[in-house]
């Protein structure tokens, strides 16, 4: 009886675990994301404002 309490304990610490790796994990991917997202337009914003013409230029 006490090798089974052992082995239920034991596979309940890897089970909480494994959920807090998975919500660490599930944290990092959606700040990366956010991240990502944040530059992506930030470069864009830059592009657009590079390739469309000046309106005060003169042709």
């Amino acid at each position: 009886m006490a090798l089974k309490d052992m082995n239920d304990r034991l596979s309940r610490i890897v089970g909480e675990v494994r959920a807090g790796t998975i919500a660490t994990t599930s944290s990092q991917i959606a700040a990366g994301n956010m991240d990502l997202s944040s530059r992506t337009e930030a470069a864009q914003a830059m592009a657009h404002g590079s390739v469309l013409p000046n309106p005060g230029f003169l042709i």
